[in-house]
């Protein structure tokens, strides 16, 4: 027999790298023994229901049919490097039992035996006789219960190794390189079947999940084709929610459910990233409810599926608008108390004066001049805070008008510092206006006057005696900023937060500043509603600080 056999460093392994020539007959009846032997694997893989079944039975079979008196699979495990046996077969003795049971606890390393030596080279390996005593093939166990030829066989999964199949027989044999090659195809038929059923139970498995997850969660789950907007599948929360049959259900567009079918569409259609948005949906029965929605695509295939994940939120809607109503009504009764407290002082003082004045007072030429100051300064904070309650009801309720054009800041702010020139003289104050010339705003000039009067006035009250007011700004990408900045004491730090509130006065060497209180929330309402926004912080060592931000023209 001229061979070219690849052996290990002992040459007492022979790794199958060719096909031998063999007498005829013998040659026959050996083809008809291996052809007989397929056929019956091949039956027992499309027949077995599982992996482990079709193991055991593809071992049965190879022994039975080739006078084999043991088989065993031995599976790659890469997290050790090491062989693990996992499925099994011999003929009914008590001595091969003896043997072969212990060995599912004794894993096998890599480049050691003939498991070890078919693992690294992926080409099966023969030992003639384990008993005869060579190193590297002598078995004294395998000797003992009266096994001497062992043969071993890779079990591929593409490049990798998934295992190999080992079988013993009692009788000492020669290699038969058209069994290891009529085996190898059975390795190579055991490598696929498990490949698609690796695949078959991990699909399985993923039909599983999804369809727990899908019957499973309590939100309505919708999928369907994002162009026709065909519904194609729901579960059982989506049917119920929409109160239709789950066949009426899949005869729907998603634009059925909507009650916003013009907007829909465009909604759908550019939902290629997730995002969520609340709309309005319709039932079987015509009622209309709110839902948050979920939306989300996958591609199958050649084409995009929409996914929608949507909730019922109207209990949660009545809740928010109870809550809405109870914040309304606190605001309320508030408001009244606090507007009920701002006008007692100044009504007070006017009536308590007057009467003073008609008792007697008109006689007193040395004291009537300043009951009727006092009374006029009242009325003038009465008329301030009447005239700054209707213009902050006005903006809240959208009623004020706003005509919005370009506005050359630095100019414009120039302008106006003027014309609050005698409250700066009267404080020995200084305005610096450190604007770039070229800066615009896209603002109302009369309200854009008004958020200026108030945070100039403000600094005015609480800058120090002969400090500096300083009115700065800078353009940032859609916006320009600006700051106005007084030399006070700042503000206190538990009062910053609440600024911008209603009748916040803020107070001043532990007493209260004169002024209605509403200034700072009439400019907070102007500028929001420019699209802009308004904040406050202190500046260590050089006071208070107010920025607020409005468009750039175009």
């Amino acid at each position: 027999m001229d061979d070219a056999r690849l052996f290990d460093h002992n040459r007492n392994i022979t790794v199958n790298k060719l096909t031998p020539t063999c007498s005829v007959p013998r040659e026959r009846r050996a083809a008809d023994r291996y052809i007989t032997a397929q056929l019956a694997i091949a039956g027992v893989l499309a027949e077995s229901p599982s992996l482990g079944v079709a193991i055991t039975k593809v071992i049965r079979t190879v022994c039975q049919s080739m006078d084999w008196d043991a088989g065993a699979l031995w599976e790659v495990r890469p997290t050790d490097r090491s062989l693990h046996r996992v499925q099994s077969w011999y003929a009914a003795d008590r001595g091969l039992e003896q043997f072969l049971e212990p060995r599912f606890g004794s894993p096998a390393p890599m480049g050691i035996g003939l498991l070890g030596l078919v693992w690294a080279s992926r080409q099966p390996a023969w030992i003639p006789d384990l008993a005869e005593r060579r190193p590297g093939t002598y078995n004294p166990q395998a000797a003992a219960v009266g096994l001497h030829c062992h043969f071993g066989i890779p079990i591929r999964l593409g490049t990798n190794t998934f295992g190999i199949l080992e079988f013993f027989s009692r009788s000492a044999r020669q290699p038969d390189f058209v069994l290891l090659q009529m085996m190898s195809i059975t390795g190579c038929q055991l490598g696929q079947f498990i490949k698609n059923r690796r695949a078959e139970e991990a699909l399985k498995e993923n039909r599983e999940k999804y369809r727990l997850l899908f019957s499973g969660v309590s939100d309505a789950i919708i999928l369907y084709d994002l162009a026709s907007e065909e519904i194609e599948d729901a579960n059982d929360a989506a049917i119920s929610l929409y109160g239709y049959s789950k066949t009426e259900f899949l005869q729907r567009r998603l634009s059925d459910l909507s009650a916003q079918p013009r907007i829909l569409p465009a909604l759908v259609r550019s939902a290629h990233h997730e995002r969520t948005v609340v709309i309005q949906r319709k039932r079987k029965d015509g009622s209309i409810f709110p839902v948050e929605s979920t939306i989300g695509t996958l591609t199958w295939k050649d084409r995009i599926v929409g996914v929608r994940v949507e909730r019922d939120i109207t209990e949660r809607r009545r809740s928010e608008e109870l809550e809405r109503l109870r914040e309304r009504e606190r605001l309320r009764r508030e408001f009244v108390a606090t507007v009920s407290h701002e006008f007692r002082t100044p009504v007070a003082a006017i009536k308590g004066f007057a009467e003073t004045l008609q008792k007697g007072g008109l006689e007193d030429s040395r004291n009537r001049l300043q009951f009727v100051k006092i009374i006029e300064k009242h009325a003038n904070r009465l008329s301030r805070l009447v005239e700054d309650l209707l213009e902050l009801s006005a903006l809240e309720s959208g009623k004020r008008s706003m005509n919005p054009e370009a506005v050359r800041l630095a100019k414009f702010v120039r302008r106006f510092s003027r014309s609050i020139g005698p409250l700066v003289r009267r404080r020995r104050l200084s305005v610096r206006v450190d604007l770039p010339q070229e800066m615009r705003a896209l603002a109302d000039k009369t309200q854009l006057s008004q958020v200026l009067q108030n945070l100039l006035s403000n600094a005015v009250k609480f800058s120090r005696t002969g400090g500096r007011i300083v009115v700065s700004g800078k353009p940032l990408q859609h916006m320009v900023m600006l700051s106005v900045r007084d030399s006070g004491a700042g503000i206190p730090e538990e009062e910053l937060p609440h600024i911008f509130e209603r009748f916040n006065h803020c107070r001043k060497d532990r007493k209260q500043v004169e002024g209605t209180g509403l200034g700072l929330s009439i400019a907070k309402q102007i500028v929001e509603a420019h699209g802009g926004r308004i904040w406050a912080e202190n500046i260590r060592g050089r006071g208070a600080a107010f920025h607020f931000t409005l468009p750039r023209p175009n």
